[in-house]
């Protein structure tokens, strides 16, 4: 029996009234340790309840005796001392209990009464001044949850002038936990769940939002740890599972996110957060008519499941039939559908009716979708263009010379870059095919290393990356390569002597990259940049990305990429390979070879039956890089070409046909 469970499981029948299951499940805890003070409280609480008061005595007197500062425990006493008339006894528990933990508001109301009936006119006085507070406190609390619905500015400020009133207000501490997490705020949320645990160990939704706060920072382990203290609360929450199905997903385990969410739909066949991932978690490993189906059992349990039409949508090998069509155009002529169905079912009507070949309203679909999607995000192309600026003028050969580690690490890492949409997918998937590259997905431990450089309480300079290049040392630079290859390490399962990072977004931190590794190899991804602006404007991204939502920030973001990889070749002569998308589709084994040459990897044919290699894929690509390849996309642009006028002049001379 795991005593911690079995609590739980006592508490919980002691909650819904049945006494027999709660004291018969504290006798059997106490046998094996007589002295655990959560067990003695609550078996003195059923005795209360069976106004066994004398019983009920014995058990909080023993929790007092082996832990005297139970606040809680001497608040059981001192009540059950004024049910029996012993006025004064209760009094010095409640006094001792409100000494102890001044943020128990209940139990000075309690001892507020016991005061007034004893005639302690003066102590009561001053400890009603503190209700007054409490009302104001209170107000303001109510303000705050109305802040937080209204998604005000202030409702941050708000919570911390709540918070500096009142250290310990739970109600706040979880609502600004709960915020921060949604936020991906991941650090603080941690901090608030932790504190919000230790308040409430038994708030199960507390240790989920611990967890999810846990799988952020990828911290799996204290994840799991975190979801399993929510299930020995609360067995059979299906969100529970769901959420730690994630965390299993997160580490390539989709085996076993599968089992788990397969047994919570068991219990909760209808569950459509379950269901969805389920869905999504087949899509990835390939088994995609089970996807369908579950993603449709969603749809039929809710036609309004915005998320589950996506998904399918997003299936290059799905197309939905005409009274699917049907109901996603009546769907989306309601005008109070949330902004969240708006994207997503704007999407998918919009993949709809691109396979329909009907392009102008197709586009028009993803247009009104990215149009919304825009206004929920916050993206200055001005920033990226200057921060394009600042890389370009702060990582000259000047600035790195010296910098450069001298050791060289025996495992090869290579870093596929590039705008998405551009290829990356399928050169990971060539490149894992070969029996010394082990394919890892995106990684996003190069841009948080560079971020925290001067964040957070590991950081290493006052001023931010890539200002501070010339305030960073060998030193630094070691320490930086050392961090990421630990962090790396956990998804390296194979060990193989190459692995590959796929987050196209690093074609930001090459000269950081190759400052840290100057044996990893760089393949730069490239597509025409009509084709490839258009995937990512077809695209809704479950994170980031926050350009490609309008056509005019997506032409200045790829052009500003591609001054940034000219600059980086410049730097690095002969250290970055360009891979053409479409030379790859037009001549694949001279592709092959070339790719394989750079990385320094002998040839193997496994590397041109890539489609036929089983692994994990996780980007909108798995189904296509699980076929040969094919030609349908070269030029694709050319369907919409009316339509990306503006992207084509922003782009200027980088179009050439």
């Amino acid at each position: 029996m795991n005593p911690r469970e079995a609590f739980f499981q006592a508490l919980d029948a002691f909650k819904k009234r049945q006494l027999d299951i709660a004291e018969d499940i504290c006798k059997k805890l106490l046998r094996l340790n007589p002295k655990e003070v959560n067990t003695l409280r609550l078996y003195g609480q059923i005795q209360v309840e069976r106004e066994h008061k004398e019983e009920a005595e014995k058990a909080f007197l023993a929790a007092l005796s082996a832990a005297p500062d139970y606040a809680h425990a001497h608040v059981d006493l001192g009540q059950l001392y004024l049910k029996s008339g012993l006025r004064q006894k209760a009094i010095d528990h409640l006094e001792q209990a409100c000494t102890l933990d001044p943020r128990l508001h209940g139990a000075k109301r309690i001892l507020f009464e016991a005061y007034e009936a004893a005639g302690y006119k003066d102590k009561a006085d001053a400890l009603s001044r503190t209700f007054a507070e409490r009302a104001e406190i209170a107000e303001l609390v109510k303000l705050v949850f109305e802040q937080h619905r209204q998604k005000s500015p202030d409702f941050e400020q708000s919570c911390q002038r709540i918070l500096q009133q009142d250290p310990g207000n739970i109600a706040v501490l979880s609502l600004l936990a709960e915020y921060t997490v949604s936020e991906r705020q991941a650090r603080r949320a941690a901090i608030l769940f932790q504190e919000v645990v230790q308040r409430m160990p038994d708030n199960w939704r507390a240790w989920n939002g611990l967890g999810r706060a846990q799988v952020i920072q990828d911290n799996a382990a204290a994840a799991h740890e975190s979801f399993n203290r929510s299930l020995e609360i609360k067995p059979e929450a299906t969100e529970t599972k769901v959420l730690k199905a994630d965390a299993y997903t997160r580490q390539y385990n989709y085996q076993q996110a599968i089992v788990l969410l397969e047994q919570a739909l068991t219990e909760n066949p209808d569950h459509n957060p379950a269901l969805s991932q389920l869905g999504l978690a087949l899509k990835t490993v390939g088994e995609q008519e089970r996807a369908v189906e579950v993603l449709r059992r969603c749809i039929t349990n809710d036609e309004l499941y915005g998320e589950a039409y996506w998904t399918l949508s997003d299936m290059k090998t799905f197309k939905f039939d005409d009274s699917e069509v049907k109901s996603m155009e009546r769907i989306l002529s309601n005008e109070q559908l949330n902004d969240s169905r708006q994207v997503q079912f704007g999407y998918a009507l919009g993949k709809a009716l691109e396979h329909r070949k009907d392009y102008s309203r197709a586009f028009s679909c993803y247009d009104k979708a990215n149009r919304v999607q825009k206004r929920l995000l916050e993206y200055s192309a001005t920033e990226n263009r200057q921060l394009t600026d600042e890389l370009i003028q702060s990582l000259t050969k000047n600035s790195l010379e010296g910098l450069t580690r001298k050791s060289i690490d025996r495992v090869t890492p290579i870093f596929v870059v590039g705008l998405p949409r551009s290829g990356s997918t399928l050169q990971e998937q060539i490149l894992a095919s070969h029996s010394q590259v082990e394919g890892t997905q995106e990684l996003p431990y190069m841009p948080r290393l560079a971020k925290g450089m001067h964040l957070g309480a590991d950081s290493i300079s006052e001023t931010p990356y890539p200002q501070n290049i010339h305030t960073l040392t060998p030193d630094h630079i070691e320490a930086i390569a050392k961090r990421y290859l630990e962090q790396a390490e956990a998804h390296r399962l194979e060990k193989s002597a190459y692995f590959i990072d796929k987050l196209p977004n690093n074609f930001s931190h090459i000269g950081l990259i190759l400052s840290c590794f100057p044996n990893a190899k760089i393949i730069n991804t490239v597509r025409h940049p009509m084709d490839n602006c258009l995937g990512c404007y077809k695209q809704l991204w479950a994170l980031g990305q926050h350009f490609t939502y309008d056509l005019e920030d997506l032409g200045h973001y790829y052009n500003d990429y591609h001054r940034l990889m000219k600059h980086w070749h410049q730097v690095f002569p002969g250290q970055i390979l360009d891979v053409q998308y479409e030379s790859v589709v037009d001549d694949l084994e001279t592709n092959v070879r070339r790719v394989l040459d750079f990385c320094d990897l002998d040839f193997e044919e496994s590397c041109l039956k890539f489609h036929e290699t089983k692994r994990v894929v996780k980007t909108s690509s798995s189904e296509q890089v699980r076929k040969p390849i094919y030609r349908t996309a070269l030029a694709y642009w050319k369907n919409f070409e009316e339509e990306l006028q503006p992207l084509r002049e922003i782009l200027g001379d980088l179009v050439t046909d």
